[in-house]
């Protein structure tokens, strides 16, 4: 997946003159247990919950520094496989609500690299 971010980071690139210079090492297993949820407006009931760990790094003049970020996605099942529906993202060791990143980079990677799942399933049916 993280290959998948990289592009997304790199097409950011060439549509921004003011970019940071950054690229996804490494994303941690998936954890599937899901939080209680009393209300959410915008959230079905069969929406999975799925959390993530990605390690970024960035490079800054010519400093380089490395970033976990906590993701926080829900996915829904349809007929050709999964659809990303939202996602949240929080830096470490900053106290802020989770940002809605669902149109960000990393959501654009999740949905490009669900697509290339889907379209490997449907070659190899």
């Amino acid at each position: 997946m993280p290959s998948y971010v990289n592009r997304e980071i790199q097409r950011d690139r060439e549509l921004n003159e003011v970019y940071l210079k950054r690229n996804v090492i490494i994303a941690g297993r998936p954890e599937f247990e899901p939080l209680a949820i009393e209300y959410m407006p915008l959230i079905e009931s069969d929406i999975n919950q799925i959390f993530l760990t990605t390690l970024e790094r960035q490079y800054r003049d010519i400093q380089v520094v490395e970033i976990q970020r906590f993701h926080w996605l829900f996915l829904k099942r349809d007929d050709t496989g999964w659809e990303l529906v939202n996602m949240f993202s929080i830096v470490e060791n900053l106290p802020l609500e989770p940002e809605n990143n669902s149109n960000g980079v990393f959501a654009r990677g999740v949905k490009a690299w669900l697509q290339g799942c889907h379209s490997v399933r449907r070659e190899e049916g």
